[in-house]
């Protein structure tokens, strides 16, 4: 996964005027899913003290890209949530159309539960 050292401002468009900016979205798997309140970028930030822990650790031990890599690879519900969150916004870019996006987003939402339930 593609990660940017997070602060406040989303790397699309990080000065002002107009600068993007991180918002809260959801807690999942004893963390945080952020996402930018303009271009709908997306992370996934750990706020349990063992999970920043091992964040701060393997991007100290193998940079931030690939430490980043291992410690969500810890927290598989966080690492789901966050592909598909990606994958809506890739979709998004292309498909331009509110209601066929919305069945899009739909048939993914069957599709995972249908492998959910056959897991």
């Amino acid at each position: 996964m593609m990660v940017e050292f997070f602060d406040s401002f989303c790397p699309e468009k990080p000065t002002p005027p107009h600068a993007h900016h991180w918002v809260e979205a959801s807690r999942v798997d004893r963390g945080a899913i952020f996402v930018c309140k303009y271009c709908l970028r997306s992370q996934w930030w750990p706020t349990a003290l063992g999970g920043a822990m091992l964040l701060t650790e393997m991007m100290s031990k193998f940079g931030v890209e690939e430490g980043y890599d291992i410690t969500i690879d810890e927290f598989p519900v966080a690492k789901k949530t966050l592909t598909y969150l990606r994958n809506i916004r890739r979709i998004g870019k292309v498909v331009k159309d509110g209601e066929q996006l919305a069945r899009i987003i739909i048939a993914m939402e069957k599709e995972g539960s249908n492998v959910e339930e056959g897991a």
